[in-house]
């Protein structure tokens, strides 16, 4: 039997008619499926929050670890770290169950006016704890997270006349500003400056004098650290010494932006737990979100990492 073959011009293919939507019964408008068989890791919220379990119990444990996560601890208020762990041959569905997580939490966010998920979704969580913390900051991004930091250190900075008096020999000598327009540019502790670090900083770095640039550094270093250091920010000194590191170019000391997040900080290890601790409490902090879930894909290193989270 011979075949017919078929040759589609062009203009044949443009003029195909849209056909009926065959996916509708499932409330969708086309597979959302790569033909590869895998997971769209990239996937819009809505398609993956039409991709329900199929398994009722797996939907309702995913719907009480919500509703845990996001409801306060009556007997310790600060502590919201929660875990679900997902297990499964390869193949079963496991980071789909994710997707379908998030995409959950993202929907809540953005229906309700007082619980605010703050989601982020972890491909590769790499081959060490440092490797996954680095991850998780890059998720969150570079600028965000030294935003986050720099907010909460000017909040600090604002309220404490100590250390105003400190930094008042670097700033500009407000009797001499008498229009008050020029006070609020100026002023290191204006509305108008403070709204962003980079010209809080430059307020000071302008107004000073030759020579003065070294000294002003070593006095915001310790003021930073100082800060940092204090038990309702990080509560430890290497922790501390960690952010203030991811910031410490802004000012000064130049530290590589690779060396914070691909691991190489051995310092840091052991402490892993307490710097994700103190980055969800800047994202809750300046992003006014009740918690953080972290969203992880091939737990590779899990037994390794149970001593240190």
């Amino acid at each position: 039997m011979n075949e017919e073959k078929i040759f589609l011009s062009l203009e044949d293919i443009l003029n195909i008619n849209p056909q009926e939507n065959k996916y509708a019964l499932w409330g969708i408008e086309f597979n959302p499926f790569p033909r590869s068989g895998t997971s769209n890791i990239n996937g819009d919220t809505n398609i993956n929050f039409q991709l329900a379990p199929l398994n009722s119990t797996n939907q309702q444990e995913i719907s009480r670890f919500i509703m845990d996560a996001l409801s306060p601890n009556k007997l310790d208020k600060s502590d919201r770290f929660l875990t679900l762990t997902i297990v499964g041959d390869y193949g079963s569905g496991k980071t789909q169950l994710l997707l379908y997580t998030m995409a959950v939490l993202n929907k809540l966010g953005a229906s309700q006016k007082f619980i605010k998920p703050y989601t982020i979704y972890i491909d590769n969580p790499g081959a060490s704890v440092l490797e996954f913390l680095g991850n998780i900051i890059s998720k969150v991004g570079e600028e965000n997270l030294r935003k986050y930091i720099w907010n909460s250190l000017i909040e600090k900075i604002k309220i404490d006349s100590a250390i105003k008096d400190r930094l008042k020999p670097y700033s500009p000598d407000m009797n001499f500003l008498f229009d008050e327009e020029f006070k609020k540019e100026y002023d290191p502790y204006s509305d108008v400056n403070t709204t962003s670090y980079k010209k809080f900083l430059d307020v000071f770095i302008r107004n000073l004098k030759p020579g003065q640039k070294h000294k002003f550094d070593e006095v915001l270093s310790e003021i930073i650290m100082g800060i940092l250091v204090d038990s309702s920010q990080t509560g430890d000194s290497t922790v501390a010494r960690y952010f203030y590191d991811f910031i410490s170019s802004d000012f000064g000391a130049n530290k590589t932006w690779e060396a914070l997040i691909n691991g190489n900080l051995k310092q840091i290890s052991g402490k892993e737990s307490a710097v994700i601790k103190y980055i969800i409490k800047l994202i809750k902090k300046c992003t006014h979100s009740f918690h953080l879930l972290l969203i992880l894909l091939q737990f590779y290193q899990i037994k390794s990492w149970n001593k240190t989270l």
